[in-house]
């Protein structure tokens, strides 16, 4: 019975090593098209939480008419980037801190034409795969969890952050509009 588990495991482990490797090329590419500017569809990636909009927030989103850019001096010669797309009634909301650089992006996600508007938090879902071996040695559980944890909280806090900034202030004062 040790010996079949054994086996089993060590050829689960073996196999998802092997599937690391086409997940980094396809965690890529579907990076770049979570983040992309144009087309027509802004929902990307898959739900990790979703929250509810507060008043000032949907208020702020609902009287949004054209994309709005920021970039921000945060370091000596590094910039904290954020931007909010609308495309008709959704709107995808990105943020990058020179602080905190990740290969797990997220972006949020709101679709203003549901009656219970909530911010979606979404990720793309390869990069994560790539994680699957260490998952699965156990040992690396350890480790890759709590990263990951840690990443999940460094993103949503900024997007929560850059957007209850922009909504406080109102966004034609200092941001580069495209």
């Amino acid at each position: 019975m040790w010996e079949t588990m054994e086996f089993i495991w060590s050829r689960l482990l073996i196999f998802s090593f092997w599937l690391a490797i086409p997940c980094v090329i396809l965690g890529f590419i579907e990076m770049m098209l979570l983040v992309r500017k144009g087309g027509t569809k802004l929902k990307r990636g898959f739900k990790i939480y979703g929250r509810s909009l507060s008043t000032n927030e949907r208020n702020f989103l609902e009287s949004l008419n054209k994309d709005i850019e920021t970039k921000e001096k945060s370091l000596l010669w590094k910039y904290e980037w954020g931007s909010i797309r609308r495309i008709n009634n959704e709107i995808l909301v990105q943020f990058r801190s020179p602080k905190w650089r990740t290969s797990w992006p997220y972006v949020g996600y709101i679709n203003l034409a549901q009656p219970l508007t909530e911010m979606q938090y979404r990720t793309v879902i390869f990069p994560h795969l790539v994680l699957l071996p260490f998952i699965i040695s156990g040992v690396g559980a350890l480790f890759v969890a709590p990263l990951m944890y840690l990443n999940f909280r460094n993103e949503t806090r900024g997007i929560d952050k850059h957007l209850e900034k922009l909504s406080k202030n109102h966004p034609e004062k200092n941001q580069t509009i495209s």
